[in-house]
């Protein structure tokens, strides 16, 4: 391939339209001017804030039917937990039930006092959305009237020890054998109603004290050598998220650089397509 024109695209959250997108981990911006014949994108450098709590406005709600037919919404605090104290404080905030881990399986369940029997609404209630389900480890369903209930994943309380960078606008490439994809991701979380193909254009470590914000440079093995057919950029929609394909949500602005790759179409070979032997994964 010759002739490529790179351009650099700043694109920072807080610029975001907050009343469309008012949360920082998924939004759209929009460009002045229609960028044509991008064969390439590349994410060459971002400011990421480690600030993203294990309990927050995803991830804070449990909601569940008693078998007086009583709906009951349990608000968690924001906060960094250790899992003791994260199932004691569910527990207390959730009357009837008490919230237990099995330290040799690792996984969560749920016990319901006193003889009652409970649904755990994880799917249809309204505030599914923000459920809890997925950090304890019970997949996007609801669970049923029962007395006990254990989760099929284990437990996953941390805060988050990465983040990925995804635009939706920017198609698979061409070349598959070198490929950054959410659907790589390890299975043994749950909360992921799909796994989706995204092409992730950076994978980056938040390996910075909390709250600090994570200054980060793609290095060689960070650009892909992948390239795809021509198409038009005209938006892009950012999405963050962490390892386990949580949006990553953060009350911290960021910012991120990207190269824009253009060439003309009769420069581009018909397969374009790299060197690589075998796939290149996210761990």
């Amino acid at each position: 391939m010759t002739a490529q024109t790179v351009t650099h695209i700043l694109v920072q959250s807080r610029l975001r339209d907050v009343y469309v997108y008012p949360e920082r981990h998924t939004y759209k911006v929009l460009f002045t001017d229609r960028i044509k014949n991008v064969v390439k994108v590349d994410l060459i450098s971002a400011v990421i804030p480690n600030t993203q709590l294990s309990i927050n406005s995803t991830n804070n709600f449990v909601q569940y039917l008693t078998d007086e037919d009583e709906f009951l919404t349990a608000q968690i605090p924001n906060g960094n937990y250790d899992i003791g104290a994260l199932l004691s404080t569910i527990s207390d905030l959730c009357p009837g039930t008490e919230f237990l881990l099995d330290s040799t399986t690792g996984l969560v369940t749920i016990n319901v006092l006193d003889g009652r029997e409970f649904n755990f609404v994880f799917a249809a209630g309204d505030a599914h959305n923000q459920s809890i389900h997925q950090l304890l480890g019970f997949p996007n369903s609801d669970t049923g009237f029962g007395t006990s209930f254990t989760a099929t994943f284990k437990i996953s309380p941390p805060p988050p020890t990465l983040v990925t960078v995804s635009v939706k606008e920017v198609p698979r490439p061409l070349c598959k054998r070198v490929v950054r994809n959410l659907a790589a991701y390890s299975t043994q979380y749950s909360g992921r109603p799909e796994q989706t193909d995204d092409y992730v254009l950076g994978v980056i470590p938040l390996d910075v004290a909390f709250g600090a914000n994570k200054w980060w440079q793609a290095g060689q093995h960070d650009i892909l050598p992948n390239f795809v057919q021509p198409f038009d950029l005209t938006c892009m929609t950012i999405e963050l998220k962490d390892e386990a394909g949580r949006q990553y949500d953060c009350p911290d602005e960021h910012s991120l650089l990207f190269a824009i790759h253009t060439c003309a179409p009769t420069q581009l070979a018909p397969q374009p397509c790299c060197t690589a032997t075998s796939p290149i994964g996210l761990f």
